[in-house]
């Protein structure tokens, strides 16, 4: 056991990753989508809504044309007064049928369009064009959509779109960029039959939804619906770049007992500013040399919209194995090499969301971001008191996508001496201040080009009573290491140094900030 007495942790091998997907525990209770849409306080505005429609005569063939104009009357219906619709036919040319606020005559602008559709042909990047223009005029709204409805294939010899591949399907693209810029346009596709060009649509609006056959007329008729739900998936974009960060403090992986439990915090936070998010199934499993166990952790964490939530860890040293301890013979996370004196320790979870359905299916969102963050352990021998120090414990998330639901921590223990230094070490000359060395890490050097002849490192002594100590280790047979306690001084060549630990130093600077205050 005096091996595992010496045990600590050197370096951190931390892998964290939460993404999200089908949950392994019970996914939180959803929320339907007018809650979320109330709480992201999306609510119908004046909006512009063109409508490019088909009057070739084969919009005669089963009805099409009769059932586009009921479902575009339910919309009418459904719209504000101040909405501003434009209804744009194409067949051999485009032509704007109507333009205007809808007003409370909606009949009136029913009769706009054509009885019967008699084109002879079907020029669809006409029809987009003449759609843009209405979007592009000075007194359209920010806000608007622009839906494509048709059941055939461009076919419009001699003009200029009769060829998709063409420069001007190029422009179309150009202005359409130039429009999203300034506007939030949501555009959506409408194919009557399955085999059309409303796909088309997608070249200069590339984000446009595809709408099935067996939906238009229910889509078309809730067109302000779907632009609501559009609204509601712009403003959460910016949040699925965000994502949870963990943190783990309180314990000192540089001293773990040889026997006996070590209790610290899990902390996690939500980067979200508006989803709010649900950890769940979070547990601890441990593999290596040094049996460790942990005590069981909440069944789900949920976390407020940039909330955090701290959750009580207890890793118990020499306990036996059992659901929460790792196998001491399973391989280790993330590739690492564990020996007789290290133990790689992984927390699994999965995160999601009450709004993950209205996100996922309402909203056509994929919510599935995934937080990493690294550092490469080595597994070393007793070091010197030189020894790199430790790297840090905070885990920071960068976002890149994923599938999996899983969450690994990997924590990996070293064998080192000495505990991590605070506070300040003054160098003074002649009663002078000339340098004063803030200590952190196992080891700080003394090597500066403002104390020249002043050289070595300086470490952390554990004591008895556990009062701060540090060790100077002079090079260049200036004098044998030094052991100071805090305010202690002493003479190294033709410095004087001076130790103060981080207690004293912090209460020093506050005394002064308020003597500086009073006068």
């Amino acid at each position: 056991m005096t091996v595992i007495r010496r045990l600590a942790t050197a370096l951190l091998a931390c892998l964290l990753t939460l993404t999200f997907a089908a949950p392994a525990s019970a996914a939180p209770a959803q929320a339907p989508l007018a809650d979320v849409l109330a709480t992201l306080k999306v609510a119908p505005k004046p909006s512009d809504y063109v409508i490019i429609v088909d009057t070739s005569g084969s919009m005669t063939q089963d009805g099409r044309y009769d059932k586009v104009k009921t479902a575009l009357a339910a919309m009418l219906k459904a719209l504000q007064p101040t909405d501003r619709v434009a209804l744009v036919t194409f067949e051999t040319t485009a032509k704007v049928a109507f333009d205007g606020p809808v007003g409370t005559d909606t009949a009136d602008i029913m009769a706009k369009l054509p009885a019967t559709p008699t084109g002879q042909r079907t020029d669809i990047g006409a029809g987009i064009d003449a759609g843009l223009k209405i979007l592009e005029a000075a007194n359209a709204k920010p806000l608007g959509a622009i839906a494509l409805v048709t059941d055939g294939k461009v076919d419009a010899p001699g003009s200029p779109y009769a060829d998709p591949a063409s420069p001007e399907w190029a422009a179309l693209k150009t202005r359409a960029d130039a429009l999203m810029a300034k506007h939030e346009i949501a555009a959506y596709a409408l194919g009557l039959v399955t085999a059309t060009d409303a796909a088309l649509l997608h070249q200069p609006f590339p984000d446009a939804v595809d709408i099935p056959a067996d939906q238009i007329s229910a889509r078309l008729a809730s067109l302000q619906a779907e632009l609501l739900k559009f609204q509601a998936g712009e403003a959460l974009k910016p949040d699925l770049e965000r994502g949870v960060a963990a943190s783990i403090t309180g314990i000192d992986w540089g001293a773990l007992p040889s026997s006996g439990s070590v209790a610290g915090t899990l902390k996690l936070t939500s980067g979200y500013q508006q989803i709010p998010a649900t950890v769940t199934g979070l547990a601890f499993t441990a593999a290596g040399g040094v049996p460790l166990s942990f005590d069981p952790l909440p069944a789900e964490v949920p976390l407020a919209p940039g909330a955090s939530a701290e959750v009580p860890v207890t890793v118990r040293v020499g306990a036996s194995s059992g659901a929460s301890a790792g196998a001491p013979s399973a391989a280790p996370a993330n590739g690492a090499s564990a020996g007789p004196d290290t133990s790689t320790v992984t927390l699994t979870g999965t995160v999601t969301s009450p709004w993950q359905t209205v996100m996922t299916q309402d909203l056509g969102l994929t919510f599935a971001p995934q937080v990493t963050a690294t550092a490469t352990a080595k597994v070393v021998g007793q070091p010197s008191p030189a020894a790199p120090a430790a790297v840090p414990w905070p885990l920071v998330g960068g976002v890149a996508g994923g599938v999996a639901a899983l969450a690994l921590l990997a924590l990996t223990a070293l064998r080192l001496r000495g505990p991590s230094l605070v506070g300040s070490l003054a160098v003074s000359q002649h009663g002078r201040l000339v340098r004063e060395f803030l200590l952190a890490g196992r080891s700080t050097p003394l090597d500066d080009a403002s104390t020249p002849g002043l050289s070595g490192t300086v470490t952390g002594l554990r004591t008895k009573d556990g009062g701060p100590t540090i060790v100077v280790h002079p090079k260049g047979g200036q004098r044998a290491k030094i052991t100071l306690t805090d305010r202690e001084s002493a003479e190294v060549g033709d410095y004087t140094v001076t130790y103060t630990a981080q207690r004293t130093r912090m209460i020093s600077m506050i005394q002064a900030g308020l003597e500086e205050g009073d006068a």
